[in-house]
């Protein structure tokens, strides 16, 4: 686990599409260092909306993105934390009883090359580049970069809010301030970055389409 703090001067409105932006900067990272290792499992790393990293269906790393106001001044404080698994992704998957996976694991036989610190440095450098993107023209330069990563595309997903399914459709990729698409049979309508779970559903397959 590591966090990282920035200062930039973004509007308060726009801020909400950064965690997903920061996500998007993080994933590629990794991706950059599995393509470095062992490039036929780069692609198999992916992004659940809004920030959680993925290799194929299991999680392997979470984001949590906090800001505050600068005193006297128009900007932002913002400290983006992650928190990825080493090791330990089965034993975790069993006391969770969901999928979950480690980089040992991601990495294979290649793992015992990259220290930690590796995989902290390119993270970082990514979040600043990110941040500063963001700050110059706001989520709209991330929105193709998330359709490349994108492990909902397609899928059918329901929206959980404390415990209750408060809307379901079919994820469509996210609109210019962050926010995920969801394809209804009564159209299409943004998730708003919240106190929310987006989980896939089972009433739909990849592919799926509302019915």
């Amino acid at each position: 686990m590591f966090s990282c703090a920035f200062n930039a001067n973004i509007p308060l409105p726009t801020l909400p599409g950064l965690s997903p932006a920061l996500g998007i900067a993080a994933c590629e990272a990794l991706r950059g260092v599995l393509q470095a290792r062992a490039p036929a499992r780069a692609q198999r790393l992916a992004l659940k909306w809004p920030n959680d990293i993925q290799f194929d269906d299991a999680k392997l790393a979470g984001i949590l993105v906090e800001t505050a106001f600068q005193a006297g001044s128009h900007g932002v404080t913002i400290v983006a934390g992650i928190g990825l698994n080493l090791r330990g992704g089965q034993r975790l998957a069993q006391s969770l009883g969901r999928s979950v996976t480690d980089w040992t694991s991601v990495l294979g036989p290649e793992a015992t090359t990259l220290r930690p610190a590796d995989i902290v440095a390119a993270i970082a450098r990514a979040w600043v580049s990110a941040v500063h993107d963001y700050a110059r023209a706001g989520y709209a330069v991330f929105q193709s970069r998330f359709d490349r990563l994108d492990v909902l595309a397609d899928t059918w997903v329901e929206v959980i809010d404390q415990g209750r399914t408060i809307q379901g459709g079919v994820a469509c990729g996210t609109d210019h301030e962050g926010r995920l698409m969801l394809a209804t049979p009564q159209g299409r309508f943004p998730v708003l970055v919240g106190d929310i779970s987006v989980r896939p559903g089972s009433g739909h397959s990849k592919g799926g389409k509302p019915s």
